[in-house]
């Protein structure tokens, strides 16, 4: 009796686990598929950041601005159903000479664009660092902090 009793225990272990697996392998699936159906594929990737960057840092400048950026993860963030997260640096140039810079959080939607959710000027960044915390994925938050050291 003792001997069915460790078996049953034993197997429902193994159920338990078979089932989480495949929890987190469907999870793992939808995310991808969720990144797919928003981020723009191959060249229009750069083509359509760079171009709604500008008209971001465009909209708020008097003159035509010039923006260069670096990615700060190559990947996409996923999180539940929300559009996929891209995070980078930017340098706004007016003629040459840096305006500004900081850090960017950057929805991709539905393979036509990106969305600036986030932008955290450098100089922010410098006079109270933990304002990146709430809007930057932890591991970012050092390469961040580095790139706003004047």
């Amino acid at each position: 009796m003792e001997r069915y009793r460790v078996l049953s225990l034993q197997m429902k272990a193994v159920h338990a686990l078979l089932a989480i697996t495949t929890i987190f392998a469907c999870s793992a699936c939808l995310a991808q598929g969720h990144i797919e159906a928003n981020v723009p594929e191959g060249q229009h990737f750069d083509t359509y950041l760079q171009r709604d960057l500008d008209l971001y840092f465009a909209a708020n400048a008097e003159q035509g601005v010039t923006v260069e950026y670096e990615l700060l993860r190559k990947t996409a963030t996923q999180v539940g159903v929300a559009y996929p997260k891209f995070y980078a640096w930017v340098k706004v140039f007016k003629k040459k000479v840096l305006e500004q810079q900081g850090a960017v959080r950057i929805a991709a939607i539905e393979q036509e664009g990106f969305q600036i959710t986030d932008y955290v000027p450098a100089e922010k960044i410098r006079s109270e660092p933990k304002s990146i915390e709430t809007v930057f994925p932890a591991a970012l938050c050092p390469k961040i902090l580095e790139l706003a050291k004047p």
